[in-house]
């Protein structure tokens, strides 16, 4: 543990809470993102899941931080206070030389999946019924026939959700269905039905 936290003293005060940090990476390029200096969405929700599960298994502060500092960015970033998926890259351009930006119920789906975890960590109870509020309002969208499949005649797929990006916009799949979206889509539902029964 105490290598970890020598490590991690060097490193983490460094990453920003966006997923890339300029300070930090000596060349960032973005290979799924909008742009080298972009925040795409999907990332950023995996930021919050990983560092919330290396919180859940070392109990190391500064983890739970950046957890905390990454699910305020994604919160602050959505298209609105009452529209909870995020476009593909919070940074993309929605302009007319690119008027069509996907959204990306995959990224929705992992950072709901992050956020009931870390509202159980989060000691403000403000912060946590924050956090548990807006998983189950991404939960609620998700699972509404906007994005959701499962049992529609229209779709062949055997799926549960659709338009989730698989890559940067417009050259790789966009408005698909994921296995990883369908995948923490159930995980966040368990998650919540497992809180549920708890009280």
């Amino acid at each position: 543990m105490k290598r970890m936290e020598v490590l991690f003293e060097n490193i983490l005060p460094k990453v920003s809470d966006t997923i890339f940090s300029r300070s930090f990476f000596k060349c960032v390029l973005s290979y799924v993102g909008y742009a080298d200096w972009s925040t795409w969405s999907r990332g950023q929700a995996w930021a919050v899941a990983g560092f919330t599960i290396a919180y859940r298994y070392t109990k190391y502060q500064p983890f739970l931080d950046k957890a905390i500092g990454a699910a305020n960015y994604f919160l602050s970033h959505l298209p609105s206070s009452t529209d909870l998926i995020p476009y593909w890259d919070f940074d993309a351009p929605h302009n007319s030389t690119i008027a069509y930006q996907p959204r990306d119920t995959s990224a929705a789906a992992i950072f709901a999946s992050g956020l009931v975890e870390l509202s159980q960590y989060v000691t403000v109870p403000e912060t946590k019924d924050r956090f548990l509020t807006n998983a189950k309002v991404i939960v609620d969208q998700l699972t509404s026939p906007t994005y959701l499949i499962l049992g529609n005649k229209d779709y062949v797929l055997r799926a549960v959700i659709a338009n989730g990006t698989q890559g940067p916009y417009p050259s790789h799949p966009y408005d698909v269905a994921t296995v990883f979206g369908d995948y923490y889509l159930t995980q966040t539902v368990l998650r919540l039905f497992k809180l549920q029964e708890s009280f």
